[in-house]
């Protein structure tokens, strides 16, 4: 899908209905939804306009959930060194919010270009 920022809302509704259907506790859903938005975000962020083309994939496992998002920037994600970004910024913290949030996360090139960047979820034992 060709990803303009009016479309994010939209698309986070989706992918809240499908946490929804799915049970995810809402504390989890609420930091899927969070980092889904930082990985948006940053595709919005550092892709050319020319390649905007976004694809979202959400998947239940049956002890996690894994979002990935791709994008047509080969740029690697690269944290700030700075654990502590300045407060008053509007950008640098989101990979360190991806961090804190997910319990792993990365990413990979994607042919034939571009990169899929990635974030897992664990679940509760009992769902």
């Amino acid at each position: 899908m060709h990803l303009h920022p009016s479309r994010v809302p939209i698309v986070r509704i989706a992918l809240r209905a499908y946490l929804d259907q799915w049970s995810i506790p809402t504390p989890r859903a609420e930091d899927i939804e969070t980092v889904f938005t930082e990985l948006v975000t940053n595709c919005l962020r550092h892709a050319a306009k020319e390649r905007r083309q976004a694809s979202i994939l959400l998947r239940l496992r049956p002890d996690h959930v894994h979002l990935s998002v791709g994008d047509g920037c080969p740029d690697p994600p690269i944290p700030t060194p700075d654990p502590c970004p300045d407060l008053l910024s509007e950008s640098g913290r989101g990979l360190a919010i991806i961090e804190a949030l997910s319990d792993a996360w990365g990413w990979a090139p994607r042919w034939p270009s571009g990169k899929l960047v990635w974030a897992r979820f664990d679940l509760p034992h009992q769902r």
